[in-house]
């Protein structure tokens, strides 16, 4: 985690933000851009390991059809930036590492 850009010193709020957002955003994400990945489960199996059945751990964007590639075009970034943004983010932030997320 810290080789991905998080910050030494958060090590403690991993397991709290993997409860509560990590898991759950991803989940939600991945069921409004490719609901037909895990058929009638609405939101996929929460804190599933990988090898289990539909898994989003096992979730393969790749191989996913044309269409979910299109939903992610729709919501993806275009560049033009039409109105300022100003976020706010700490050091420790756990959820995007400020290092490849707010510094640049």
């Amino acid at each position: 985690m810290i080789a991905a850009g998080f910050a030494p010193g958060s090590e403690p709020l991993w397991p709290f933000h993997h409860s509560v957002y990590w898991d759950l955003t991803q989940r939600i994400c991945r069921e409004e851009l490719d609901p037909e990945y895990d058929g009638a489960t609405q939101a996929g199996t929460p804190f599933c390991q990988s090898g289990t059945p539909a898994c989003d751990a096992e979730y393969d964007y790749a191989s996913r059809p044309q269409s979910v590639k299109d939903a992610v075009a729709s919501v993806s970034l275009s560049g033009r930036i039409q109105r300022p943004m100003l976020t706010v983010q700490g050091t420790l932030d756990t959820l995007l590492p400020p290092a490849t997320d707010a510094d640049v």
